[in-house]
């Protein structure tokens, strides 16, 4: 950072040192050392003068009577000053070193002050921000609290539903080997915190956050359809392959642990990372490597050498229904351009504002997603062991889901 500072203080002192300013540097330098004669104020504005004028080879300088002895006192009739371009360099980089060194200091101290400021009034600005926050969820409250307390009740419903269902049919799931249900139990805990952090980030105001981390929920729930319906062998593939990404992390790391100041990885436990994953690739064929997808390429009856994508998942899970909404949600989940013109949280009516915080629009996009997803998710794992009272219960949060969406229709016009 301080190297940017530095070329970008040059930078500017480049554009305020036109060749004749230089030059007045480079006389004013040179008479100082081969005659000890230092130049006024007046005298070097004059002189400044001349040299805008035109670049001759003879300047006048009218000495007074301090430099008329000095210069008697070196016995010749005129001042004569050899010089080139590397003289002119010179005497441009010890400016430009000197230039940059104050710049730096006074903008250290600056920066210093600054943050003393800061500090000193950094209570009363949190609590102006505080209290603006409880004005905004209240609004946030009066427009959409009956709704996220629904989508709320629901997410619960769903977590309690899967934690007892685990707690019931682990240990046989254990004794059978089923991946299945290994797999199943794990993404439908991962997709409650997820939904969790949505309805956190819908209460706040924060709909293009929670649309971008309702992508990560449906990523969820479109693979553990993959799972359901392709079954154990699937499964298993989906549990092992963490063991590619563990790999590719460790690479990376390897690479660029010392540039970013962390401790280098042992080399025994790199090279135990990287013989799980080789025996694995051996397991289930080079393919099972090639992307973060590799583990679904016996289900897509792809080759080894044919990559996979996220839509070809959703296709062969069924949900490809989903996917306009996924597009979306590239705009909150990438840097791309459409991130910086659509924004869920803006107003129908003008769209044109550069939202920068929390908003009461948008809300109804991610939070009817987020009770399909959720729904969709817990009822593959409760009918993953098919009972009379599985059935039920699925129905029931089936029913319940389909509310919980209906509480969030407005009248905001969906706008791309």
């Amino acid at each position: 950072m301080k190297d940017y500072l530095g070329d970008l203080v040059v930078g500017v002192l480049e554009e305020k040192l036109p060749p004749g300013k230089l030059l007045l540097f480079l006389i004013e330098s040179k008479l100082k050392k081969n005659y000890g004669i230092i130049l006024s104020r007046k005298q070097k504005a004059k002189l400044q003068e001349q040299l805008e004028q035109n670049f001759s080879e003879e300047v006048e300088i009218a000495l007074n009577r301090y430099q008329q002895r000095e210069f008697k006192e070196l016995e010749t009739s005129e001042l004569v000053l050899d010089f080139d371009d590397k003289d002119l360099e010179a005497i441009k980089k010890d400016i430009e070193d000197a230039f940059v060194e104050v710049s730096l200091a006074t903008s250290s101290w600056l920066s210093k002050k600054l943050t003393r400021d800061w500090k000193s009034q950094s209570s009363e600005i949190l609590r102006r921000i505080q209290k603006e926050r409880a004005i905004f969820n209240r609004a946030v409250s009066r427009k959409w609290g009956k709704a996220l307390d629904k989508l709320e009740s629901l997410i619960s419903i769903c977590l309690e539903m899967g934690m007892d269902f685990n707690r019931e049919y682990r240990p046989t799931a254990v004794k059978e080997n089923d991946f299945v249900f290994d797999a199943l139990t794990r993404l439908q805990a991962r997709g409650c915190q997820v939904s969790l952090e949505i309805l956190l980030l819908l209460r706040n105001g924060f709909a293009d956050g929670a649309h971008a981390r309702w992508r990560t929920l449906h990523e969820i729930a479109t693979e553990a359809s993959l799972i359901k319906r392709y079954g154990n062998e699937v499964a298993e593939r989906y549990l092992c392959h963490s063991v590619v990404a563990d790999y590719k992390i460790a690479k990376k790391y390897k690479e660029h642990s010392s540039s970013i100041g962390y401790q280098p990885m042992e080399e025994h436990e790199f090279e135990n990372v990287k013989q799980n994953c080789e025996e694995a690739l051996k397991r289930f064929g080079k393919g099972f490597g090639k992307s973060d997808y590799g583990w679904a390429s016996k289900a897509l009856e792809k080759g080894d050498k044919c990559r996979i994508t996220f839509e070809e998942i959703e296709q062969k899970a069924g949900i490809s229904h989903m996917r306009p909404f996924v597009q979306l949600s590239h705009a909150n989940v990438h840097s791309g351009s459409k991130g910086t013109t659509f924004r869920l949280g803006l107003p129908p009516k003008n769209r044109d504002r550069l939202l920068v915080g929390p908003s009461i629009f948008g809300l109804s996009v991610p939070a009817q997603n987020t009770a399909f997803s959720i729904n969709l998710l817990t009822g593959l794992l409760l009918v993953h062991v098919p009972s009379l009272d599985q059935v039920a219960l699925v129905m029931a949060i089936q029913r319940f889901s389909e509310e919980v969406i209906g509480a969030f229709n407005t009248s905001e016009p969906f706008v791309i």
